[in-house]
Order: C-alpha cells, then sequence, then structure tokens
C-alpha cells in the first residue's frame, strides 16, 4: 500500500515537473535526447494509460497501445506545434493508434471468416461416398 502510493506520488511530481519543463523536453526530444523521451514517456504513461484502459479489455493490451503511440509520437514530434495543448495532441494520436489497431483487428477477422466459409463450402461439396470406396480400394491392396 506505502509503495502504491509511493509511486502515485512520484508519477504526480514527474508530471508536474514535465508540466513546467514541457517545452524544453518537447525541444529535447525533437533532436532525439533519449533521456528526455524517457522522461517524458514516464511521465505521460500513467496519463494515456488511463485513456487506452478504457477502450482495451486487459491492462497488457492498454500498454500495447500506449507505447505504440509513443512511437507515433516520438516519430511525429516535430510536427507538434505549441499551440495545441501537448496532452490533447498524444491523445489525439493515441485514440488514432487504438482505431488503426482496432480496423487492422476487424479486417484480420473478416479475412478469416471468409477463409473459413470458403473451407467450409468446400468439405461440404465432398463426396464421403467416393472416399469411403477409394479408402477401402487402398485398405484392400
Amino acid at each position: 500500500m506505502i509503495l502504491i502510493s509511493w509511486q502515485t506520488n512520484l508519477c504526480q511530481l514527474i508530471f508536474i515537473f514535465m508540466i513546467s519543463n514541457l517545452e524544453d523536453i518537447l525541444e529535447k526530444c525533437r533532436s532525439n535526447d533519449r533521456k528526455a523521451q524517457y522522461a517524458l514517456h514516464k511521465a505521460w504513461f500513467p496519463v494515456l494509460m488511463k485513456v487506452a484502459y478504457r477502450y482495451k479489455k486487459n491492462e497488457e493490451d492498454a500498454a500495447f497501445m500506449v507505447n505504440l503511440a509513443f512511437y507515433k509520437i516520438f516519430s511525429a514530434i516535430d510536427t507538434y506545434k505549441t499551440t495545441i495543448p501537448f496532452e490533447a495532441w498524444s491523445k489525439r494520436i493515441l485514440m488514432n493508434t487504438i482505431i488503426d489497431e482496432y480496423r487492422k483487428e476487424k479486417k484480420n477477422i473478416d479475412l478469416f471468416k471468409d477463409v473459413e466459409d470458403e473451407t467450409l463450402q468446400n468439405l461440404n461439396e465432398i463426396d464421403y461416398g467416393i472416399l469411403e470406396r477409394e479408402l477401402k480400394v487402398e485398405q484392400a491392396e
């Protein structure tokens, strides 16, 4: 219990630090400073995780979405404009990432359904009488 509250307080302190130094950290992230990227990830991960957890069934899937969103955030950090709040921009990237993954999953399910329907149709077309006769001939030989 103490450990959880300590971690929560640490995240809150980092978050407060991030808000005050966000411009500096974003500038360092633009120049691919790994420490700045780590600090940004550490501070904003809980914020984005709350959003992702609303749409994903478990914590592991939500964390995967957040990390995928961070990859996109760091890839597109040069396009970020300071006129838009960073929180809104990062949440929008996360939401678009979740929507993209949903579409991929849905497409894969539809593809598997089509294959399954075709397989079932092929199984229904099999003449089992011919198969039985061929098996008997092979067994007799």
